[in-house]
């Protein structure tokens, strides 16, 4: 089956969708022809060439941070000639907050099959920190998403959080189902652990990945270690921060280590005790289930989204209040002062994805989800 998968990012250092990514090399890997169109990389692309994966980019307009979305001007032009020449079985659209969504109508026009994909739901479960910006999004949501969704034969959620958001938006039962976010855990299994960072005996290693963004809540993250590494039985105590973002004016200290953008996190989540993500908003972080998949305990905030289907409280990890630092710090300080809590946790951690994130079953789901569709 020749699948066109269409989205805002793919994957290089300074952006991307890991849905995306992930999905495509899902499918690629069974033996699906993977085609991609997605915006031309403003940095290293990072993906792995994969023969049943073909890339073919479109020019874009990138609006930076709050935002962090892009425009495609000539998305028409390109996906009409794609059509014309690789005469794909179905559509993908990831996700539907980005800029792709707006071709549903052509896609159906073209006589094929729609799937679009979606974690979240700016301005209804997922907030930003500008009221504005929360605004459009929530008239997006009413307004915008609703036309577009309706030319969708199939709406995937990663997650079942967001099933009565996806009521709300129009979509009746019959036209969503729930696939989550996998990974292949051979691959995890079969990674090591980080030998270019080094960790002493008694070290304690606290790990956040992600893009150095406003919405990571990184600010809340350096409070809670300013707090935890002045205290002197603490001084075993690292944080590693990895991710592409400017670093210059956040919290320096010689435990405080920002790596930039890595390609091994597996690795480093190997070399980790305790996972964290401070984040204002999440869909379904692929960051949380690969420290998971590595039976790495979370600290997590408690927000709505992917979260709470990933981190539940004392079972896989632990929940702390939005932004709340000092909140933060203690729930942090409770998992480093007990390895049999980081343990218990991690197990449990690994369990979940073992039940509900493996790779091998969630490909039968999307496989069995696209016969379904081309067969229409």
């Amino acid at each position: 089956m020749k699948v066109l998968l269409i989205t805002a990012y793919f994957k290089e250092e300074a952006r991307g969708i890991p849905t995306s990514y992930k999905l495509a090399r899902l499918l690629a890997e069974h033996g699906h022809e993977v085609v991609v169109l997605t915006s031309k990389a403003i940095s290293r692309r990072t993906d792995e060439p994969h023969r049943n994966i073909k890339v073919i980019e479109t020019k874009d307009l990138f609006i930076r941070d709050p935002l962090n979305v892009n425009l495609m001007p000539f998305l028409f032009r390109d996906l009409g000639r794609i059509i014309k020449k690789e005469n794909p079985d179905v559509c993908i659209v990831s996700k539907y907050i980005f800029f792709p969504i707006i071709c549903t109508p052509y896609l159906r026009m073209k006589g094929l099959p729609v799937i679009v994909i979606t974690d979240t739901y700016p301005g209804v479960v997922w907030f930003v920190r500008n009221k504005l910006v929360n605004f459009m999004a929530w008239l997006y949501y009413h307004v915008v998403g609703r036309f577009f969704f309706k030319f969708a034969d199939l709406v995937v959620l990663t997650h079942e959080e967001i099933i009565e958001a996806t009521k709300g938006i129009g979509v009746k039962p019959n036209r969503f189902t729930v696939i989550h976010n996998g990974v292949d855990l051979k691959r995890i299994d079969a990674a090591r652990p980080a030998r270019n960072i080094k960790k002493g005996k008694d070290d304690v290693i606290v790990t956040f990945v992600g893009r150095l963004a406003s919405i990571k809540g990184l600010d809340t993250l350096l409070e809670a270690a300013k707090d935890i590494l002045a205290k002197p039985e603490h001084r075993n105590v690292r944080f590693l921060l990895v991710g592409d973002g400017d670093n210059r004016r956040l919290f320096r200290h010689k435990s405080v280590e920002y790596l930039g953008y890595r390609n091994d996190v597996v690795s480093i989540f190997k070399k980790s005790d305790i996972a964290v993500m401070p984040s204002i908003s999440e869909g379904l972080p692929s960051a949380v289930i690969e420290a998971m998949s590595c039976g790495v305990p979370i600290v997590g905030s408690d927000i709505p989204g992917g979260m709470k289907v990933l981190v539940k409280d004392n079972v896989t990890g632990l929940r702390f209040r939005k932004g709340d630092s000092k909140d933060l710090a203690a729930k942090l300080e409770k998992l480093i002062k007990s390895k049999g809590l980081r343990q218990r946790l991690g197990l449990g951690a690994r369990r979940l994805i073992e039940k509900d994130f493996n790779n091998d079953k969630i490909y039968n789901t999307w496989n069995n989800t696209l016969k379904r569709l081309v067969r229409r």
